[in-house]
Parts: C-alpha cells; sequence; structure tokens
C-alpha cells in the first residue's frame, strides 16, 4: 500500500475536539447555574416575572444543550435513531415546564427532569458514550475511520516489517466487510479490488480515481469532521496504482 498518482483527502477537521468538549461543558454549566439560581430566587421572592425569566432560560438552555449534543454525536458517527433521541429529550425538558401546570406529577416529574437533563448532558459531554449506548456510529464513520487507522499503523513499516506479516493488510482491508451496506459497498469493493487486484496500472489508475469519489462520497455523507481525525489525522493514501 504506497503513495499513487491519485489519494484521497478526508474532510478537513475543523477545530481540537478537547477544546470543544471544554467549552460545551462550561458553556452548558453556566447556563445550568443561572437557570437553577433564577428559580431558586423565583421560589424565594414569589415572584412570577422572575420565574418568568427563569423559564425563558430553560428554553435557551436547553436549544444551546442541543446543538451542542447533535453536533458532538454526529462528529461520533451518530445514527438517525440517537439524534431523534437527542431531539426527544429536549421535547420532555421542555415540556416539564408546560405539564405541571395542568397535571400533578410530583416525583414523576423529578425522574423524567433527571432523564431528560442527564440524557442532554451526556450526548453533549460524552457524546461517545451516548452513541455506543443508542447502537454504535454508523458504518461509514466507522469504515472511513478503520480505513484511517489502517494507514496510520502501517506507513512507517518498513519493507522487513511488512514482509514479516504478510497478511497484515489483506485481513485488516478483509475486515472491512464488517461495514459492508448499501452505502459502502461500492467503496469496499473498489478498495478491496485495488489491494488485491492484478489489473493493469492503467486501469488501477482509473479505480483509484474512483475510489476517490467514492471516499469524498462517504466524508460528505457524515455531514460533519469525524471525531476520530483527532487521533489518526485526515490524510491517507489510496492503494497503489502501480501495485
Amino acid at each position: 500500500m504506497g503513495d499513487s498518482p491519485r489519494s484521497l483527502t478526508l474532510a478537513a477537521h475543523s477545530g481540537d475536539d478537547g477544546a470543544m468538549r471544554w467549552l460545551r461543558a462550561n458553556s452548558s454549566l453556566l447556563l445550568i447555574t443561572a437557570t437553577v439560581a433564577t428559580f431558586m430566587a423565583a421560589l424565594t421572592l414569589q415572584a412570577g416575572p422572575v420565574h418568568l425569566v427563569a423559564s425563558l432560560l430553560v428554553a435557551v438552555t436547553v436549544v444551546v444543550l442541543t446543538r451542542f449534543a447533535i453536533a458532538a454525536i454526529r462528529a461520533w458517527g451518530a445514527r438517525p435513531a440517537a439524534i431523534v433521541a437527542v431531539l426527544a429529550l429536549a421535547g420532555l425538558a421542555l415540556a416539564m415546564q408546560v405539564i405541571p401546570l395542568v397535571v400533578d406529577m410530583s416525583w414523576i416529574r423529578v425522574l423524567l427532569i433527571v432523564l431528560a437533563w442527564g440524557g442532554l448532558l451526556l450526548a453533549s459531554v460524552e457524546p461517545r458514550l451516548f452513541v455506543r449506548a443508542s447502537g454504535g456510529p454508523q458504518a461509514a464513520w466507522s469504515l472511513l475511520r478503520e480505513r484511517a487507522a489502517l494507514w496510520n499503523d502501517i506507513r512507517d513499516l518498513t519493507d522487513e516489517q511488512l514482509a514479516a506479516e504478510p497478511n497484515l493488510i489483506e485481513a485488516r482491508v478483509r475486515g472491512f466487510d464488517r461495514y459492508r451496506t448499501p452505502a459502502t459497498a461500492a467503496y469496499i469493493d473498489l478498495f478491496q479490488r485495488l489491494t488485491f487486484g492484478d489489473d493493469p496500472s492503467e486501469v488501477k489508475e482509473q479505480l483509484a480515481a474512483g475510489l476517490s469519489e467514492l471516499e469524498g462520497d462517504l466524508v460528505r455523507s457524515l455531514g460533519v469532521p469525524p471525531a476520530w481525525e483527532v487521533e489518526y489525522g485526515r490524510y491517507a493514501p489510496a492503494p497503489a496504482a502501480d501495485a
């Protein structure tokens, strides 16, 4: 697996994941603290305007948390069901502001509030755990991560080291099949053909160009830069067209 005239470049990473986690956690904590403090003031003063401000702060905090959470879990390859779950938690958190006006829920309300806010915070601050709990990342995200990990693992190996483990690349590339879906099948087939096939170099150059386009499509389907770029980087060459 070496450099080819046509290489694949994954989407550029938009920022440091650690910095974003810090921003999400601290801005969310600030909003939640302000909301709780305002509610405490409303209960103490029994002031309608203060309670209204607290309710508005809840709405703002839920919107901010939801935006952070969706962006975070998408970077970890969230499936549509995970995004729907975040939106459902946001809706539940907002509903808790209205339901007590018409129904006395007592401890049930407390339980639902903990569920809604706890879920939003988990998705925002620990998106990897939330995605894992909601079924794991989507196949395209995992496939591209494995492809980047493969290049990261072998790029510094010498010819002698590769010769000592002749089945290393083959096993890893054939392992791509566990991420096979209708959306990834063409990419996997073409990658494996370039890796194992004996096509003429002219044909391989055409196949490498097609592989580049397919990878670009998969990257765009993710919608956001994947979180694994922090670990593996964004660049990986295509299988050698002259191999």
